[in-house]
């Protein structure tokens, strides 16, 4: 029986876990079972119970190794005691070490079986400061049509609401909230009483999520959780999703999970005066409003940057999250260059804030998801060890 192994030192409860079958296990019982790893020896039974003890972790605490030896302290440590040589078995906690394997794969379809975390990181994506793609709707044919400038605006606004790709929760610039107020209503008043278009100045050039004073949107965006299982959410700060994503804390550098919004639309407040009325800006300053991608999360390949076996030549496949939110941005996008092309303005691809990496699944207004690279990564880099 497991419940008679003994327990080691400074072991504490763990909360009862719930399995298929309505089968109830105390974690307590799994950890007997992992301090009975101390009697290891020989290559053949340290794999056997390497695999078994990730498999108890998987199983009943849905785990990592690293969160186990954070959780019990380093003269406890899972991955130290599997690396110990000296450590014997017995036959009985071999028997029984047997039997709960067994157990736990006729409980637990092997298809559910988690990989551990320190092995597998499937959130390869990255979130920098810079662009992987820009799009620009060229507004210098609107300089005299305010009214057409406001409504291509609020167009931006009812297509991002529609496709769930570009929803403002607040905009400081112009005293905006979500919960408080319409922000169509808000910038039509500000339009009416100060003859001034918000063409996008209203979001902030930085949008920082959470720095003061930055505006804030969201999205709804497809992400592999903690369980690694597929999980859609609402995003508005992706740098900061990944951080709680990473397998091992601070295995991502710094630079490659900043603090930015899923989507990030930028351009600028416009004053009208004379008669007939004309946006009271230098004819030599293009006017302009510019939809940015600052993460590959919406790629179907990505060069997984921060991945310890990254090279920048072979790809990684990212087309089970793409294919949730990408159809939806490319959406979004697709209407947005319509509705500038229709009120007399421009649609183009930024070539100078467009990176040469992304560029083959780059299209006039989204994003290729058929497209295959030429170079792939094999599907066991996935099992590589992150630092």
């Amino acid at each position: 029986m497991i419940d008679s192994w003994p327990t080691p030192p400074g072991s504490r409860p763990v909360h009862t876990v719930h399995l298929p079958g309505e089968t109830e296990v105390d974690g307590r019982l799994v950890e007997r079972a992992l301090g009975s790893l101390r009697t290891l020896q020989g290559r053949g039974r340290y794999l056997f119970y390497r695999q078994l003890g990730t498999l108890l972790l998987q199983v009943f605490f849905r785990d990592s190794a690293d969160a186990w030896d954070r959780r019990n302290g380093d003269h406890r440590s899972f991955r130290a005691l599997m690396r110990d040589p000296r450590l014997e078995v017995s036959p009985t906690t071999l028997f029984h070490a047997a039997a709960i394997e067994a157990q736990c794969r006729r409980m637990v379809p092997s298809s559910s079986l988690l990989p551990s975390s320190v092995e597998r990181m499937r959130n390869l994506w990255i979130q920098p400061d810079w662009s992987f793609v820009t799009w620009t709707a060229g507004m210098d044919g609107l300089r005299a049509d305010p009214e057409g400038l406001l409504a291509f605006v609020i167009d931006v606004l009812d297509l991002g609401e529609q496709t769930e790709i570009f929803e403002v929760l607040q905009a400081p610039a112009v005293g905006f909230r979500r919960d408080a107020a319409d922000l169509r209503a808000v910038l039509r008043q500000t339009w009416v009483e100060q003859r001034v278009v918000d063409l996008f100045g209203f979001t902030d050039a930085a949008m920082a999520p959470g720095a003061p004073g930055s505006s804030a949107v969201r999205a709804r965006l497809a992400t592999w959780d903690a369980h690694d299982a597929l999980a859609v959410s609402w995003v508005s700060d992706l740098g900061a999703l990944l951080a709680s994503l990473e397998s091992t804390p601070g295995s991502i550098p710094s630079g490659l999970r900043e603090h930015m919004p899923p989507v990030r639309i930028t351009g600028r407040r416009l004053r009208f005066a004379g008669a007939p009325l004309v946006a009271q800006r230098r004819a030599d300053r293009p006017l302009r409003v510019d939809f940015e991608l600052n993460s590959d999360i919406w790629f179907p390949w990505i060069f997984g940057s921060a991945h310890p076996e990254s090279d920048h030549v072979r790809m990684f496949d990212n087309r089970e999250l793409a294919a949730v939110h990408t159809p939806r941005l490319n959406r979004f996008l697709e209407g947005v260059a319509e509705s500038a092309r229709s009120r007399g303005g421009t649609w183009a691809i930024d070539p100078d804030a467009t990176g040469r990496g992304v560029a083959p699944w780059v299209r006039d207004a989204g994003i290729d998801l058929e497209r295959l690279p030429e170079h792939r990564m094999p599907a066991s880099a996935l099992r590589a060890r992150w630092p």
